[in-house]
């Protein structure tokens, strides 16, 4: 009875454990909330990347969810985010999506089409559709810089490898925030990383990401090259390189807490004895 009393409370802590073992959560960054992370669907890290040893992986929804507080992705103002990004595939699905269309729209996003790439982006000044496309082959199997600068007065611009594709006016784009953002055309609430993108389509392709960064200030085209670069300047709101490895959080207090029940319980038997 006793022994069996024992190996229910070692299953108890083995448990506990595991879960927060397999929590898959990971933090990359500096420092904030923001730049923790959580793999859902099958979304991995891998021993594929353009700098270092490790990418993120993800095909047809899976992706790297955030949570806690979301209001480091908000703007007011000039804003850029980008990433390293691979994939052998032209199709629709999500790349950076910090944003969620469309009831309320809010938030920003870059996406992959079947011909290019997508700035998507929803203003809290007047709830509207903001959008541009551009036709880019990035599915050649190798690592190409993409990402969107917002300027202080809205004027936003893809980026293809250090080059602007394509730009237009958005001058209520300065003023977004993703904390807001709520279940909308797709499955998936931003932000996220990788899975759908804003009207829920997504291809089952494998892609790659690398250097994923978010600033709180407009970028400026000398400053968009050292980001790209491998010692260059880092996003103040997010910065992920996955050359770390998956960060296993201090045992709950639940684990703790079992642990100590079991050593209590075995005090007690050895006095018994």
């Amino acid at each position: 009875m006793k022994n069996k009393f024992l190996k229910g409370l070692v299953a108890s802590f083995a448990l506990a454990v595991s879960g927060v073992v397999n929590a898959g959560l990971i933090d990359y960054g500096s420092s904030g909330v923001s730049n923790d992370g959580t793999l859902a669907n099958g979304a991995s890290i891998v021993n594929d990347s353009y700098y270092g040893l490790n990418a993120l992986s993800t095909s047809s929804n899976s992706r790297l969810d955030f949570g806690g507080d979301l209001t480091e992705f908000d703007m007011l103002g000039g804003y850029s985010f980008m990433t390293w990004f691979k994939t052998d595939t032209m199709g629709y699905s999500g790349i950076l999506q910090f944003g969620n269309c469309c009831s309320p729209r809010n938030g920003y996003s870059l996406q992959a089409t079947a011909s290019g790439l997508r700035f998507w982006g929803g203003s809290d000044l007047d709830n509207s559709n903001y959008n541009i496309f551009t036709d880019v082959n990035y599915a050649d199997n190798q690592w190409h810089h993409i990402g969107v600068n917002v300027g202080d007065n809205g004027l936003t611009s893809i980026f293809f490898d250090g080059s602007v594709l394509a730009s237009s006016l958005f001058s209520n784009m300065t003023d977004t925030s993703p904390s807001l953002a709520q279940g909308g055309l797709g499955a998936s609430v931003a932000p996220y990383i990788g899975g759908e993108n804003v009207d829920g389509q997504v291809i089952s392709a494998t892609k790659f990401y690398d250097d994923i960064q978010v600033f709180s200030r407009s970028l400026s085209n000398s400053e968009w090259s050292l980001a790209a670069s491998q010692d260059g300047i880092r996003g103040d709101v997010l910065y992920m390189n996955f050359e770390e490895p998956v960060d296993v959080p201090e045992p709950s207090t639940l684990a703790i807490f079992a642990l100590g029940i079991i050593g209590l319980a075995s005090r007690k038997f050895k006095k018994q004895a």
